[in-house]
């Protein structure tokens, strides 16, 4: 539900005043038909699977579902005021938005069951098994073992994000336009006691802009701005950070399967409840579980273009993009940079080693150096931790640019026909996307990207949104007055491609190893990120046929059809080199495809009351 009110007073001739206020909220509900909330999931395959056993998976939802009450409420206050003087048009204001939200979501039908197979049955599992496979009997002499998995995570977490700004569009002359501005901004996540998690003060985002008429006639326009961009973190940072998180593994030999149930007969365990960064549901200081003074996400961004009219009605374009990531957050699941810090001080890290900060993992700004708060006593008195870029040992600092060149060509409308064409050559290259990984998937900040300075290694390529060409093109016909004909034709490169593996010679109960496919290595080799080649290229053609009768204005009937040529492109592959310690057979299987062709029939009708 959403509700907006909005003041406009025209105090004087010069100034403007308005003010806004908003609110909104969403809840997050999903009943899925046949649905068995006591009916555990079930993964395998052909290789993983013990021949003769049928392994059924008839739990009809995959992954999680959200917590029953699950919402998000919304906040928003603005207010801006205008004031023109002589060749400048000032403006400034302040906003603020306050975003609640109860969050939460568990593992449904209550836990997976995921089999899997090793080669090496008489060797300890590398997730932490008290037994080896063999050691359990069962199918476990055959290497055969499965592990039963669960996850969930609570919490009711606050953000408040605020802003003050001015700007300054000064016309120095005809010709000339220069836009001057400051940004100052704040932001605060809160958790549900209402204790600060994460706050920054006093941002500043500059932005400058700049626009020359070269003719003075709006035949040739040359542009340029550049700036600064902070990101607000969501609410998912207090949930990761503060929040109740379980996420654990019991790894099992077994005899059988039931083939109703695809679940395993015949269980004995070899292992404890294990968790690879200690989710086991208990409460974390924010003071202890996120580094001081840590910096939100922010870019800068650089453009300089031009436009030229080249006939009446007929206009093209040029513009080069400059992005780069300056800073982002991410967690530090590896406490061994925090132990070589306590040894070299003379401080025993043995509490801090079983606490529950160390076990799970600590937001920090990667790739920089981060001050951290820890309690190494178990009285609650918290030392301070200079950690330097070095001492975390990540190969390199936090990377992502985006460069690119823009072309255009628009025939207005005039002669019954309206046509637009955009090229777009680009690269997007880094060791990070930012908060987030496409392929590992992960809520913002909660991925496994740079939880432990091996799954950095090899990191820095072509990303996953890279799409080194990119055409658009848009246009329409008006056969009559009241027949229209439209199309729209989008060329995409196909995204590159990465392996992503087992870290090589992974010690069994290590990090690395509790990571398992995780690292870009191919069968234990290195393999840089998007070097395997790319995607199939996507072409996607729409065609749109509409009709307004002049005999009844505002009725509008259109038909539309989407990808033409049904084009069903590979948009996506799985990229997970092992299961288990096996190869995985889905390794390079295409994921995700375009949609198939399809239509749309719309009936609308517009009336503007007077």
């Amino acid at each position: 539900m959403n509700h907006i009110f909005k003041y406009t007073g025209y105090v004087t001739s010069d100034l403007t005043i308005t003010a806004l206020y908003g609110t909104s909220s969403s809840s997050h509900k999903q009943t899925p038909n046949g649905y068995d909330a006591n009916l555990f999931q079930t993964s395998s395959t052909p290789a993983t699977q013990v021949p003769g056993l049928v392994y059924n998976n008839p739990q009809v939802v995959g992954g999680n579902l959200p917590r029953p009450g699950s919402e998000d409420s919304d906040k928003t206050f603005r207010l801006d005021a205008e004031y023109h003087l002589n060749n400048h048009s000032i403006r400034g204001g302040i906003d603020y938005t306050k975003t609640e939200s109860v969050y939460g979501f568990s593992t449904a039908g209550g836990g997976l069951w995921q089999y899997d197979k090793t080669n090496s049955p008489t060797s300890p599992l590398p997730f932490g098994g008290n037994l080896t496979p063999a050691q359990g009997g069962g199918y476990g002499t055959q290497g055969y073992y499965v592990e039963s998995d669960f996850s969930s995570i609570g919490a009711k977490p606050k953000t408040t994000s605020s802003a003050q700004y001015i700007e300054d569009r000064w016309q120095v002359n005809k010709q000339v336009l220069l836009s001057l501005g400051l940004r100052n901004e704040q932001f605060t996540n809160r958790n549900d006691l209402g204790q600060v998690v994460e706050t920054q003060h006093n941002e500043l985002a500059p932005r400058l802009g700049a626009s020359w008429d070269v003719n003075g006639d709006q035949t040739l326009k040359v542009f340029g701005n550049a700036g600064r961009y902070y990101m607000p973190e969501p609410n998912m940072i207090v949930v990761g950070q503060s929040g109740s998180i379980v996420a654990t593994n019991q790894y099992y030999t077994y005899t059988g399967v039931n083939p109703t149930t695809g679940a395993p007969t015949g269980l004995n365990p070899i292992s404890g409840v294990v968790s690879v960064n200690g989710y086991f549901g208990q409460p974390l200081n924010p003071q202890e579980s996120v580094a001081q003074n840590i910096k939100p996400l922010y870019t800068d961004e650089f453009t300089l273009g031009f436009e030229k009219a080249l006939a009446k009605g007929i206009n093209v374009g040029l513009s080069v993009n400059y992005n780069k990531l300056r800073s982002t957050q991410a967690q530090l699941c590896d406490p061994a940079p925090i132990d070589n810090w306590a040894a070299a001080h003379g401080i025993d890290s043995t509490y801090f080693d079983n606490s529950n900060v160390a076990q799970n993992c600590i937001l920090i700004n990667p790739g920089q150096a981060n001050t951290l708060l820890e309690d190494f006593t178990g009285n609650g008195k918290l030392t301070k931790v200079n950690l330097s870029a070095a001492d975390i040992g990540y190969p390199r600092a936090a990377t992502r640019v985006y460069k690119a060149l823009n072309l255009f060509a628009e025939h207005e409308f005039r002669d019954s026909w309206y046509g637009r064409v955009d090229y777009t050559y680009s690269q997007l290259k880094g060791n990070t996307e930012g908060e987030i990984d496409t392929a590992g998937g992960g809520t913002v900040t909660e991925t496994a990207v740079w939880n432990i300075k091996q799954i950095m290694d090899n990191s820095y390529g072509l990303l996953p949104n890279d799409h080194t060409h990119v055409i658009k093109a848009i246009g329409y016909f008006q056969v009559t007055p009241e027949w229209t004909l439209g199309s729209n034709l989008n060329i995409q490169t196909g995204a590159p491609k990465s392996c992503y593996g087992n870290y090589p010679n992974a010690q069994p109960g290590s990090y690395a190893a509790g990571y398992g496919s995780s690292f870009f290595y191919c069968n234990g080799v290195a393999a840089d990120r998007g070097s395997l080649g790319r995607l199939p290229t996507d072409v996607q053609l729409n065609l749109e046929v509409a009709y307004q009768p002049e005999i009844l204005r505002g009725l509008k009937f259109k038909v539309d059809v989407f990808n033409v040529l049904n084009r069903q492109t590979e948009l996506s592959e799985n990229e997970t080199y092992n299961s288990g310690t096996l190869v995985n057979p889905n390794f390079g299987q295409a994921g995700a495809l375009a949609g198939p062709r399809f239509g749309r029939l719309t009936l609308e009708y517009n009336h503007k009351f007077d």
